[in-house]
């Protein structure tokens, strides 16, 4: 299941005429006709500026910071014993490396170094704490915040800035996070969360959640272990395991007719060029390929010509893909009336 998806981003003189005030309330009374993806792209530009910039994006939680950037830490750090630093490095295009480094009080070190093995431990239990408490865990980026909380909506009596990001995270899968935007006036759901929690009630399913196109099937699922051996479906099937506590895909087999073959196998590279065929196919298709996750259902597909008599349900989504694979696809969710734009 190749799905990124799944997931299996006026003149100048006029402005400075303009009363501060008046700015303020023009700025969020445009920022209010916005839809999601527009805020999206106001807080990632955020995120981008302030991890080019030498202070980083800045998250605190007990005594000590996580600092996400793509410039060095600073050698004369002023910090607490343990700080994180993650360092992105460009290696191809705009994919990064990322470093993990932390501060031992006198330099940094790198977390692949044994000695650091705890550093990674207890950040990760200080951060999943900071996001039970009730501020939640609290990130710092350009004039943004963002903020992560496990079970809690964000209050709609909220002041801050246009673009501040909040992310509920489910009580009982810690793998559903649920993304709100500030407009100004108040906070916008990304149309992608009800498809988020049907995710991750599906692939812990033993049905999981599971894509069709042509007469090949994939299933991502925490049900299993390992593939059922008694399998039943044609060559290049693909099935994905996942970890039931986290919802990560841990081993990917492909269904060569008889068996399932890992992806370490010479085998494979043909498995893979079969379904990535009927998978294209399906895609190029005017019913495309579809995927279910318990009663939501996906469409994905090349075209943009989405069918106007939807029998569906609400929360049934349709993703237009780009057949080169050079642009972002554009996801569309049916309201019960028509389809809306994210």
């Amino acid at each position: 299941m190749k799905l990124t998806f799944r997931i299996r981003s006026c003149a100048t003189a006029l402005i400075l005429l303009m009363p501060i005030s008046l700015m303020q309330a023009s700025e969020s009374q445009a920022a209010s006709s916005l839809t999601y993806s527009a805020l999206v792209k106001i807080t990632n530009k955020a995120i981008d500026d302030a991890r080019n910039d030498d202070v980083g994006q800045v998250c605190t939680y007990g005594v000590h910071k996580r600092t996400t950037s793509f410039t060095n830490p600073p050698l004369d750090y002023m910090g607490e014993e343990g700080d994180l630093w993650i360092l992105g490095e460009l290696f191809e295009l705009s994919y990064y490396n990322w470093i993990f480094l932390y501060w031992d009080g006198t330099e940094w070190v790198d977390a692949s170094n044994d000695l650091w093995t705890a550093y990674d431990l207890n950040h990760d239990g200080m951060i999943s704490g900071e996001q039970k408490t009730e501020k939640g865990l609290v990130c710092k980026f350009s004039n943004l915040t963002s903020t992560e909380v496990v079970g809690k909506n964000p209050m709609t009596s909220y002041i801050g800035e246009i673009g501040d990001l909040f992310i509920k995270i489910d009580s009982k899968y810690a793998d559903a996070k649920f993304y709100f935007i500030w407009n100004g006036s108040k906070w916008i759901a990304n149309l992608e969360n009800p498809y988020t929690l049907a995710h991750a009630v599906a692939l812990r399913t033993k049905v999981g959640e599971y894509c069709v196109y042509g007469k090949n099937k994939d299933v991502f699922s925490s049900y299993y272990s390992t593939p059922p051996g008694n399998y039943k479906g044609v060559k290049g099937d693909l099935w994905i395991v996942a970890n039931k506590v986290t919802g990560e895909a841990y081993s990917t087999d492909y269904w060569n007719g008889k068996s399932w073959i890992g992806v370490s196998a010479e085998e494979v590279e043909t498995l893979r060029k079969i379904n990535d065929a009927a998978q294209f196919k399906a895609r190029n298709s005017t019913s495309g390929e579809v995927c279910y996750a318990g009663t939501v259902k996906s469409t994905q597909t090349f075209s943009a010509s989405m069918p106007k008599s939807y029998k569906g349900k609400v929360n049934d989504r349709w993703i237009v893909m780009d057949k080169k694979g050079e642009k972002n696809s554009i996801f569309y969710y049916w309201n019960g009336k028509s389809w809306v734009l994210n």
